[in-house]
């Protein structure tokens, strides 16, 4: 019995000597939520406001309060388990259990509410100068709801929500779009993907779980042939990013789910906003880790994750790398900041081996160590290869030459033709594929595409990982397409398919810019506003026309068959139909050239 009460358990309270380390990242200052804070002197004055907010509520709902406390009247024992000690008089007066649950999670959901108001500049039913729900209001107090409702302590059972919104709309589709709107305000990175309802338990444990995903992508799937004891507790080959880098380590910022990956001599580390917030979020995550057993199937991504940033960022030098990676985005006022921030949040932080961080850590290390092999103590060059060799690599099978030239559609121009005219044959602005990625002078574009493919997500309404399965199948055939691919992205398939995408949607992009099918960009956009189109057009046209920068046609057949929901899977007869979908307008290819 006491077993099944632990497994629904998801809100705790801090331990004394935990808040030690820095009690206001786990003590509200704004408003409580839930029991744990509630009466609380400096907090009481929200009390009038959360009264405020349930009468408006009540209105926009045409509902009596009586359907509210019904709805939650049935599982008022599974909210109460919600709770790790809770205060017995809780326990003992249900009436008053149900009243706060009713009252903070009608504040809660009006909160939410005028925080999408006030991002989206919508207008709601409250004055314009109300001093919390007003989106003047918001601007300013957003920041403080924000820091007070990732807290552990002072998390609802997301369960409230739901039934408090099953009351008002009955309508199971409102409720999943009203949690997809809200994670949207706690998210750390760009919301390229969505978690279901139904998979987390309250705000900060779906702020975890949007951070990490569903899947790695099998960047490191084990830590098979390490000796993990050597890595994880020798501090001797703790590097920073710095030396990582003058070491070959290359930074790279990744785009799917998860936190960190390394590949190939990759580090992928998810990109990351540092701000006033970001201790306090990241404290009380780690808490959760520590606590919440059930929820988070004991493990510590976020613990290590912490653990790991603070062992390659030594000193601002190491900010200053990672954030021209687009890595961090240093919101402190400078690199130094940074440095102490995270000095801060590893204070008691330990490394996982089983995390993808752990395992990350020691490739990472073993690689370093690889670098510094003393060559004279080798007995044979095979003994360096096997050395090396022991590093993870992803590969793909090797196509028979009949199959490879069968497949191959994208060449390389031979250097005796590209002499007569080497402009005529190397893209100036943008690069398509393989063939010229990562040249110095194309890398300013590289920002735009990921700008796109933010746009192009959020317009097809798709998480990302529905454009990586359609094509994980097919990588094998698309890295056939091209002559003389450089064995890094044949031994590098992720890395492939993740320049696949990034290009295809950036090229998609620009087909229907050029033609004025799309218009959610900024008026002063430098690429795709009609002011940057313009310009840049020319240009793009220019490269988008050479041998060497271009893309299987397959792939944005594949792309625009999962934003239309189409099912046909080949190219066929129905290609003239498919480029009308995809430049949206009849004709616009015609139209862009």
């Amino acid at each position: 019995m006491e077993a099944e009460v632990r497994k629904k358990r998801c809100i705790f309270k801090v331990a004394p000597f935990t808040k030690e380390l820095n009690e206001k990242a786990y003590q509200p200052q704004l408003v409580s939520i839930g029991p744990y804070h509630h009466g609380e002197e400096h907090l009481k004055a929200m009390e009038q406001h959360k009264h405020r907010a349930l009468l408006h509520f009540l209105k926009r709902s045409d509902k009596p309060l009586e359907s509210y406390v019904e709805s939650l009247v049935e599982v008022v024992q599974d909210l109460k388990d919600s709770y790790d000690l809770l205060d017995p008089v809780w326990i003992q007066d249900t009436d008053a259990f149900l009243k706060l649950m009713v009252l903070d999670g009608c504040f809660t959901i009006e909160i939410l509410r005028a925080m999408k108001c006030a991002a989206t500049y919508a207008k709601n039913d409250y004055a314009f100068n109300d001093p919390i729900f007003s989106n003047h209001g918001m601007a300013h107090m957003m920041p403080f709801f924000k820091c007070d409702m990732i807290m552990l302590e002072n998390q609802l059972p997301k369960l409230v929500l739901q039934k408090l919104l099953a009351v008002q709309f009955g309508n199971r589709f409102e409720d999943i779009t009203f949690f997809k709107d809200v994670l949207k305000a706690f998210v750390v990175r760009d919301t390229l993907f969505a978690i279901q309802p139904e998979e987390y338990f309250h705000l900060l444990d779906g702020t975890r779980k949007s951070m990490l995903g569903d899947d790695n992508y099998g960047f490191l799937t084990s830590a098979s042939g390490l000796d993990v004891e050597r890595y994880i507790g020798d501090q001797d080959i703790r590097r920073s990013a710095t030396q990582l880098s003058e070491a070959g380590i290359r930074f790279t910022l990744l785009y799917v789910e998860g936190l960190i990956g390394f590949l190939n001599w990759e580090l992928f580390l998810a990109p990351l906003t540092v701000d006033n917030t970001t201790e306090i979020m990241f404290l009380n995550l780690i808490a959760l880790e520590q606590y919440q057993v059930e929820t988070t199937g004991g493990t510590n991504e976020v613990n290590s994750y912490i653990f790991f940033m603070n062992s390659i960022i030594y000193d601002a030098r190491d900010v200053s790398l990672l954030c021209s990676c687009g890595i961090i985005k240093n919101r402190m006022g400078n690199d130094e900041a940074v440095v102490k921030l995270f000095k801060s949040i590893a204070k008691g932080t330990t490394l996982d081996p089983k995390t993808e961080a752990g395992k990350v850590y020691c490739w990472v290390a073993k690689y370093y160590l690889s670098r510094r092999i003393d060559f004279n103590r080798m007995h044979s060059v095979n003994d360096v290869l096997n050395n090396l060799c022991e590093m993870p690599t992803t590969t793909v099978p090797r196509p028979t030459e009949t199959e490879e030239w069968e497949r191959i559609s994208i060449y390389k121009v031979a250097p005796h033709i590209t002499e007569v005219n080497n402009k005529a044959y190397k893209p100036q602005v943008v690069s398509f594929g393989p063939h010229h990625h990562g040249e110095e002078h194309l890398r300013p574009m590289e920002e735009h595409k990921r700008r796109a493919l933010i746009h192009f997500l959020r317009r097809s309404n798709k998480t990302l990982k529905s454009y990586t399965d359609r094509l994980s199948g097919v990588m094998g055939d698309l890295v056939k397409s091209y002559e003389a691919l450089d064995p890094i992205w044949i031994q590098n398939i992720y890395g492939f398919m993740q320049m696949i995408i990034l290009d295809s949607c950036f090229m998609l992009e620009i087909l229907r810019a050029g033609t004025g099918a799309v218009n959610d960009y900024a008026p002063n956009d430098p690429i795709f506003s009609n002011h940057g189109k313009v310009y840049m057009m020319p240009f793009f046209k220019h490269d988008m026309l050479m041998l060497e920068n271009q893309l299987p046609l397959s792939v944005l057949y594949k792309l625009l068959a999962v934003e239309k929901d189409m099912v046909i899977e080949v190219m066929n007869e129905s290609t003239p139909q498919f480029l009308l979908v995809i430049h949206s307008n009849q004709g616009c290819m015609q139209e862009f050239y």
